[in-house]
């Protein structure tokens, strides 16, 4: 029962039915399945004793929640604690409730084909709306001299020249996805949580169940326009899953893909650059954040504070948690992510081959990385997505059989230190965004 009602709170999470029917945004059905969900989750597991994460993924979260709250009263607005805590939260409870209820490689695959399944339920509706008008307030915004309007009502059957020099459209989702680059960010890690389903010898499977929705994502993706996802699908690809392809193959889809952006105008007539006047404000904003982070470094600015300081959010997520969280948050939240990397590293490289925890340690491993790789120009720090993808990778982790040089029981044991590599990945991710600051200024000049 608990398990079940996961998958329902997974699958609203991605299809907001506060977003689709507002009439229903009073009542907070999202919070109520949340509680609901939590309680079974408990009970279930007083009853089975089965858990998908260690104390350490507990307590690293539970920290987490606490420098949010910290960040504002140390700011001095001890109110406000209380509401970054409940911003927050629905994102930590998703992890929570992911470790509870996914505790084999069974409920893995389906909590896995639940969020792919409510993808690409997204990305059909949205393709529709650009042929058919299909609840465009929703799913299409306008985009004109780059900068980003407000999603309005669009004409159909008007010509791209109607909508005024410089105007194109952009695929977006809803709720948390209601952003064209967040929304190209989740379709990257769907899709190789899409090919984790593939089976070579079912032919019929592979192509209506695997290689279909890998186009329709594809196009809806070219539909976002997002220079991010480009980022993204090119580090999934050489750091992700070459291992697996090879280097030829790699090499040869990393250069059609290239290749496709080039003569698909993908950008929108958007350059593909530091010196674009968009991604040079952004690069500005994350040295406003690196002088905030100097005058705040323990706790921040606080959380949610960052457009207090600077007209523009840092685009970057790595930027948005030091200078909001300060270096203890960034600490805890990088840490989350050096354990979801090893724990998906380790089932890659040591389960046995062709077995599904190879295969899923491979997915989520190309997934997470997919998604890192977009959150350097996005600012997703606090967002959902992550920890739902952070807990199933954690989640790899705990078999349900002896497919890997373990004991069948229990979870892989990842000896592999967190602390030092956490320590070395925050510097090198502040040391990195502050090279890109020279590195634009001295290009720029």
């Amino acid at each position: 029962m608990s398990f079940f009602l996961y998958l329902v709170y997974l699958c609203v999470t991605f299809l907001r039915i506060d977003v689709l029917f507002p009439e229903m945004a009073a009542n907070r059905p999202m919070l109520w399945l949340m509680v609901i969900c939590l309680v079974t989750s408990v009970v279930s597991f007083t009853m089975d004793r089965k858990i998908s994460a260690e104390p350490r993924h507990f307590l690293l979260l539970a920290a987490l929640v606490l420098i949010v709250a910290a960040s504002q009263v140390v700011n001095g607005w001890a109110g406000g604690a209380v509401q970054a805590v409940s911003d927050f939260l629905p994102s930590a409870a998703i992890a929570v409730l992911t470790w509870l209820n996914v505790t084999s490689i069974r409920r893995l695959k389906i909590a896995s084909g639940v969020v792919v399944t409510s993808l690409l339920v997204l990305s059909v509706a949205g393709i529709l709306s650009f042929d058919t008008g299909f609840m465009q307030e929703q799913f299409i915004l306008r985009q004109s001299g780059g900068e980003e309007s407000a999603s309005m009502p669009i004409d159909p059957d008007a010509d791209e020249e109607d909508e005024g020099p410089g105007t194109f459209l952009r695929l977006k989702g809803i709720g948390f996805l209601a952003d064209p680059n967040d929304f190209a960010q989740a379709i990257v890690l769907a899709l190789p949580m899409l090919w984790g389903f593939y089976r070579r010898r079912h032919a019929f499977h592979a192509f209506f169940m695997v290689m279909v929705p890998t186009l329709l994502f594809s196009y809806a993706i070219f539909l976002t326009h997002s220079r991010g996802a480009l980022v993204g699908l090119l580090a999934m690809l050489v750091f992700g899953i070459r291992k697996r392809l090879g280097n030829i193959k790699t090499a040869l889809i990393a250069g059609v893909l290239v290749l496709g952006v080039q003569v698909s105008n993908f950008s929108g007539g958007r350059e593909i650059s530091t010196q674009e006047t968009s991604a040079g404000d952004r690069i500005e904003s994350w040295n406003i954040g690196i002088h905030l982070l100097a005058s705040h470094p323990l706790l921040g600015i606080g959380y949610g504070n960052y457009t207090n300081f600077n007209v523009l959010t840092a685009h970057n997520s790595y930027v948005l948690c030091f200078t909001e969280l300060g270096l203890l948050g960034f600490f805890v939240w990088m840490a989350l992510i050096v354990l979801g990397y090893q724990a998906t590293n380790s089932v890659a490289n040591t389960a046995a081959a062709d077995t599904a925890q190879k295969i899923w340690g491979t997915s989520l491993r190309a997934a997470l990385i997919g998604f890192l790789a977009c959150a350097w120009f996005l600012s997703r720090t606090y967002q959902p997505l992550l920890y739902i993808l952070l807990a199933l990778c954690i989640a790899v982790r705990y078999p349900d059989h002896a497919a890997l040089p373990v004991a069948p029981k229990g979870p892989v044991e990842v000896t592999v230190p967190w602390a030092k590599p956490t320590v070395v990945v925050c510097l090198v991710a502040i040391m990195a965004a502050y090279a890109t600051i020279i590195m634009q200024r001295v290009t720029g000049h």
